[in-house]
């Protein structure tokens, strides 16, 4: 167990470059243990920021001038069983949201390549959820997807989700996680898809189910395992999906995931993993009973 003031010091010494680069002071940082309610407040040139840990979560607010406070970020941080490489996964996270609401223009070419939706601009109906979004926010869970990612942006001068999740093997940690049953990182790793699939496109729908969760080659123990953290909307699109899989049809379907075609500039057309979504609502979609 961690106690929560240490728990909150961690995250904030990890997200040292990220406060700075946006204006904040962490060194004037103050710790305060209200009531039981641990929190810290960092201050910065504008806003402040406020960093609570309350019961299994870690919040990050700001707080302007006149002491009106927003949630910017909830995530998952257990102090009883939060280590050094959780702190450091929430604070990339935290990172990642200071770049969105505070970062400054690096450029118009790379900012037109790794153009994310917020999660501001998601929950108020701006906009939906995107792959490219996605994979950034799954490189902030697992810094091993970091390399591949930005390889990818540069290769192709924005986000191929397919090559990303297949050839780049970006699927290959988060199906990691699941196969271990690391319920902690489970819970935390849903908690974004969830989130993620509910107020995204079609598009990034079709990652998750197809990229990633269809890449549990039909195992029903391990998806009767998963029913307890995915969406209910979640659910029965994967196990469609994995089912379809298994069969010669899909197996055929897989193989040209495998080997997507060469890429080509943008010419708009319907996913292969849109028709396999397509076919696993064809079969029954959510009214069909889940075997589990």
């Amino acid at each position: 167990m961690t106690d929560r003031k240490q728990l909150l010091n961690n995250v904030v010494s990890a997200m040292g470059d990220a406060l700075k680069k946006n204006d904040f002071f962490a060194e004037d940082a103050t710790v305060a243990d209200e009531d039981g309610e641990v929190f810290i407040v960092i201050p910065g040139k504008t806003d402040s920021l406020r960093v609570d840990s309350t019961g299994v979560k870690l919040i990050l607010s700001s707080v302007d001038e006149d002491g009106k406070q927003k949630a910017l970020l909830t995530t998952l941080l257990d102090p009883e069983t939060a280590d050094k490489k959780d702190c450091q996964s929430a604070a990339r996270e935290c990172a990642e949201v200071l770049r969105e609401r505070y970062g400054k223009n690096d450029g118009e070419a790379k900012q037109s390549k790794n153009k994310t939706v917020s999660t501001a601009q998601a929950k108020a109906g701006l906009a939906a959820f995107d792959p490219n979004t996605l994979a950034n926010k799954l490189s902030a869970l697992f810094p091993e997807l970091r390399a591949a990612y930005q390889e990818n942006l540069d290769r192709h001068g924005e986000f191929f989700s397919e090559e990303f999740f297949k050839k780049q093997h970006g699927a290959e940690p988060i199906l990691a996680v699941i196969r271990r049953r690391d319920n902690q990182r489970v819970k935390k790793l849903f908690s974004l898809l969830n989130d993620i699939y509910e107020n995204g496109t079609s598009e990034v729908q079709s990652v998750i189910v197809v990229s990633i969760l269809g890449q549990l080659n039909n195992d029903e123990e391990l998806i009767a395992y998963l029913l307890d953290y995915m969406c209910d909307d979640m659910q029965a699109p994967v196990i469609h999906v994995n089912r379809l899989l298994a069969t010669a049809k899909g197996k055929r379907l897989l193989k040209k995931m495998e080997n997507p075609p060469k890429y080509k500039p943008p010419k708009k057309k319907k996913s292969f993993m849109s028709d396999l979504m397509a076919q696993s609502a064809a079969q029954g979609g959510a009214q069909t009973p889940m075997p589990f």
